[in-house]
């Protein structure tokens, strides 16, 4: 697998721990919508990456404008409530 690396003029910050972002997250799913990321360190990237492979939602292309919208959505579901769930002090 290949990840991709921010490359910014200004690091990006984690949005769950400010630490310095080290990879790009695509919380709608980067088969539904690649273009929705957001910034996160290696550690937070492989604990929502965990939850989402936990919440069986498929990940997988299909043609189908409706069903890759409701997958969109469960799969960003996935990663909101993981981010309301994880303590600030963190």
């Amino acid at each position: 697998m290949i990840r991709a690396k921010l490359v910014l003029p200004e690091p990006e910050r984690c949005v769950f721990c400010d630490r310095f972002a080290e990879e790009w997250h695509h919380p709608a799913g980067r088969n539904h919508y690649a273009w929705y990321v957001v910034a996160l360190c290696i550690y937070h990237h492989r604990l929502v990456t965990q939850a989402e492979n936990q919440s069986g939602v498929v990940r997988a292309f299909t043609s189908d404008i409706a069903e890759r919208k409701r997958l969109a959505r469960l799969q960003c579901l996935v990663f909101l409530a993981l981010l309301d769930s994880i303590p600030e002090d963190r």
